[in-house]
């Protein structure tokens, strides 16, 4: 062998040995357990990580997500958690966290801003969004190995990008919390201004405001007397008629435990308490947060109209008896008609109440006694009924009730109030007046088409409770 060919033939064992020493430095990991192309095989998995997994989660799970990807075998970290800042507790909350928490977490203040803190076992990254104080932390406690400039750079890189998808998907959702926000706002204005123009009543608001909002239950309790304590009239969702019950069962009940229950005044202008609204909230803390905001600003204005209702009293009542005038009863109950053409789940009744032999009253006893009767039956009408019935004198000695239920609660409303008005003894001058009533009640559901047919459908009960002896109560009947 000539020695060109030694030549050539050395030249090629030592580029073979040099593609083997390049094969072995590739291959052989750093103090910290890193292999040369390390960082493209971790970026990789970030950039894929990304797309698939953070770009479309939601806000609520997103934390998870962040976590997960850092519990990777590929990085062999031995903890991951994502904190936010509680001003309340001034403390750090969970969000969520994968592995064994060595840290102690309460033990860091909060950071506002933006900032990294690298220490040889753990990595802190602070940053703040919508003036929120957030926190994520990554450990090697436990596995033998610190922190290298390489994991430094890398997790650099994962919180630019985490934190950016995080920002994003709050600004979107706060972005559409303002749009549901602003959409309920308007609503509730288009609520209080019927309430406003007595184009519905109190309870209305209150149901039309709960649904609205998607609200689970509430209760509206008010002081029916100036000595008297709170009670319920208007519910939804709650059974319960006494104020304190109610607040006993909330806060005691181990049914209730873990539900929100958002409790706010309704006021005059002279701040004086007209009834306590209390809402049960939602427990995602988003839409809670649009129903808090709304609550705040609707319930004073309710209370602002309550109050100026007060000075409109005469225009709708009757300046006699205080029961609602015959305009104010008519329309109501045309709103109220209206409503149970288009909900089947609400229901209406209506009952014509006249007062037996009122003629002879004044005639025996003079027309201030009849109009003292007249009153008195009123006083009577107005404490058996409920909060959500309406009285309207009809005319005369006649009075046209509303009753928002079926016919059978509200045959027994009426009887209620014919034994009432029975027992019910007026003395004027030295004598005593005894008068009974006569009720006709008809229903929705009797088949009326207007609110001029459920009208004249109690009127043919009433004349049938007349004819039949007086002082009783007769439900309408379809003939064949």
């Amino acid at each position: 062998m000539d020695n060109n060919t030694k030549v050539i033939q050395l030249e090629n064992e030592l580029a073979v040995c040099k593609e083997k020493l390049k094969a072995i430095e590739t291959s052989v990991r750093d103090e910290y357990l890193h292999t040369g192309d390390w960082m493209t095989e971790a970026l990789k998995k970030l950039v894929f990580y990304a797309a698939i997994e953070f770009q479309p989660e939601t806000l609520e799970h997103f934390p998870n997500k962040a976590v997960k990807f850092l519990d990777d075998d590929f990085f062999g970290y031995s903890y991951s958690g994502f904190f936010v800042y509680n001003n309340e507790s001034s403390s750090w909350s969970l969000l969520s966290e994968r592995g064994e928490r060595t840290i102690d977490i309460q033990s860091i203040p909060e950071f506002k801003g933006s900032a990294v803190l690298e220490e040889e076992y753990e990595v802190f990254n602070f940053f703040d969004v919508s003036k929120k104080s957030y926190m994520v932390c990554v450990s090697l406690v436990g596995q033998g190995k610190k922190f290298s400039a390489t994991d430094f750079s890398f997790l650099q890189l994962y919180y630019s990008l985490m934190v950016s998808f995080f920002s994003m998907k709050i600004l979107d959702k706060e972005m559409q919390d303002t749009i549901v926000e602003n959409s309920n706002m308007r609503n509730s204005a288009m609520i209080i201004t019927s309430l406003k123009e007595d184009r519905t009543t109190l309870e209305d608001s209150f149901i039309e405001i709960v649904q609205t909002l998607n609200i689970e239950a509430f209760v509206f309790a008010r002081k029916m007397k100036a000595k008297e304590g709170l009670k319920i009239v208007l519910s939804n969702g709650i059974k319960i008629r006494n104020w304190d019950a109610f607040l006993k069962i909330i806060h005691e009940n181990e049914d209730y435990v873990g539900q929100d229950w958002y409790i706010l005044p309704v006021m005059d202008e002279s701040l004086i308490v007209y009834g306590v609204a209390a809402f049960k909230m939602s427990l995602n803390s988003n839409i809670r947060r649009i129903q808090a905001r709304v609550l705040e600003t609707i319930v004073p204005q309710i209370s602002t109209v309550l109050s100026q209702k007060k000075f409109h009293k005469d225009s709708i009542t009757d300046a006699l008896t205080g029961a609602y005038n015959r305009r104010f009863i008519m329309k109501m109950l045309d709103e109220r008609y209206k409503r149970a053409e288009i909900d089947e789940d609400y229901k209406l009744s209506t009952a014509m109440i006249d007062i037996d032999h009122f003629k002879s009253v004044n005639d025996n006893y003079g027309h201030q006694a009849g109009d003292e009767v007249l009153k008195k039956i009123v006083a009577v009408l107005l404490k058996t009924l409920r909060e959500v019935d309406l009285v309207g004198r009809y005319g005369g000695e006649e009075f046209l009730i509303i009753v928002s239920a079926e016919k059978e609660i509200a045959l027994r409303v009426c009887e209620r109030i014919r034994k009432a008005v029975e027992k019910l003894k007026l003395e004027w001058e030295s004598k005593e007046i005894w008068v009974t009533v006569s009720i006709g009640v008809a229903s929705y559901d009797d088949g009326a088409a207007t609110v001029d047919e459920i009208i004249a459908m109690s009127d043919l009960a009433l004349y049938e409770a007349k004819n039949k002896g007086r002082n009783r109560v007769i439900e309408y009947k379809m003939r064949d």
